[in-house]
């Protein structure tokens, strides 16, 4: 049984010496911030009404929410809100086949401290803990492919993702650039609900390998499944730094097409260079696509 704190204070520090916040509280705080910054959860204040004393009274309602289909992400989130609140997890609403299901916490002091926040302090806490921020992220928005994971999300959402990109590749996880798909306008359905694309959608690729040796899995079950079950394609080679600068420097003086550039380092080399390596390093300054 967690005990019960009188109120909520944010952590000060977030090296784990707090003995009120230790690491993995701090952790479960940045997994939370993942789900309710951009993901499918939600902060907000609202109006209720209540009888009391045989009298109808209006007050405000400090709410955590959280709505999904997966039972894994809705228990992965419950865990969250549960550590970093320091209450007992709350029941589950919900239980028909194919429907959504719910959980919502009440904490004035956890929503008036999150309204107060910049995008700067919530940085803080991800950077010190990019791993559990990114498994949120990913459990929110990914599309998983046969070798690869997709993290999806709206033209506003640009500067955000370029910020989980970079985590990405800081976590040594291979990460595509961000770009656009569909068109706006394009209609899709849930189940029987249908949603009109307001925004120019886009997302960024990364290798599934990558992702289940750096992040470990996911928390949706079905997303999870086909992660750990689908072929995750080649190794990372790791090719040393002057085959990718001769590589560049054959493109810049000769301006040859990238066959013709991994026939001249076989030659050189007496072994292939793969076409997707080489057009990588052409068509980015960082060699990371």
């Amino acid at each position: 049984m967690l005990p019960q704190a009188p109120t909520w204070i944010p952590p000060r520090r977030l090296d784990g010496r707090d003995r009120s916040w230790p690491r993995q509280r701090l952790a479960a705080l940045s997994y939370a911030i993942g789900v309710l910054l951009k993901g499918d959860g939600s902060v907000c204040v609202t109006r209720k009404t209540d009888y009391s004393t045989g009298k109808l009274k209006l007050y405000r309602a400090y709410k955590i929410d959280l709505k999904n289909k997966s039972i894994g992400f809705i228990n992965a989130f419950n865990v969250a809100c549960s550590t970093v609140l320091r209450r007992k997890s709350v029941r589950v609403a919900g239980s028909e086949p194919r429907r959504a299901l719910q959980i919502q916490y009440c904490s004035k002091a956890f929503v008036s401290w999150w309204m107060r926040q910049k995008i700067r302090g919530f940085r803080r806490i991800i950077a010190a803990f990019p791993v559990e921020y990114l498994r949120s992220r990913f459990d929110s928005d990914c599309n998983v492919h046969e070798s690869s994971v997709d993290l999806c999300g709206a033209v506003s959402h640009r500067r955000p993702m370029e910020f989980e990109r970079r985590l990405c590749i800081k976590l040594g996880i291979r990460a595509g650039k961000i770009r656009p798909y569909g068109k706006t306008g394009d209609i899709n359905y849930v189940g029987s609900k249908k949603i009109v694309n307001r925004e120019q959608r886009i997302r960024f690729r990364v290798n599934a390998r990558d992702f289940l040796r750096c992040i470990g899995g996911l928390s949706v079950e079905w997303r999870d499944y086909e992660l750990k079950h689908a072929r995750k394609g080649r190794d990372w080679t790791p090719w040393k730094s002057n085959v990718r600068e001769r590589a560049l420097m054959l493109k810049r003086e000769n301006s040859w097409s990238c066959k013709k550039i991994t026939d001249e380092l076989k030659k050189e080399l007496g072994h292939r260079i793969p076409y997707s390596t080489a057009n990588a390093w052409l068509n980015s300054e960082a060699g990371l696509t």
